[in-house]
């Protein structure tokens, strides 16, 4: 099991986002990597965060009536390699910042993948089970 914490951002922007529930302003709005996974987060919103004279140096950002400002619906991640990622825990994804690249848009992503076609067993013998009482 890996340990340490994550931060979200955004791939396209680089704004900082948390994720609601495990993040908490005294971790920088990180969460461990224990708690979360990426399938966790997928479809979601994050909450914005932004610099602050605060002492951990981040706070919610908030609109002008004082509403916390959500992100779009997280749609995938986006890995080292520069793939969609949906799925897997969320220490594989941190850079090595701890940062994860968060993709936020109205399209469904999907992971790449590799189509492999089925192959026959028919030629392939297997002994016979004994079954014993």
């Amino acid at each position: 099991m890996h340990t340490g914490r994550v931060g979200f951002i955004s791939y396209v922007s680089a704004e900082r986002f948390a994720c609601a529930g495990p993040s908490q302003a005294e971790a920088q709005w990180t969460v461990s990597c224990k708690a979360i996974d990426a399938q966790d987060i997928v479809g979601r919103s994050l909450l914005k965060v932004k610099p602050s004279s605060a002492v951990n140096g981040l706070e919610l950002a908030r609109d002008s009536d004082g509403q916390v400002i959500l992100s779009s619906r997280v749609q995938g991640f986006v890995s080292r390699n520069n793939e969609i990622v949906k799925y897997g825990p969320s220490w594989f994804l941190r850079d090595d910042d701890g940062s994860v690249p968060v993709m936020f848009c109205d399209v469904h992503l999907t992971e790449a993948h590799e189509d492999v076609p089925c192959c026959s067993l028919s030629d392939i013998s297997t002994p016979s089970s004994i079954i014993s009482n």
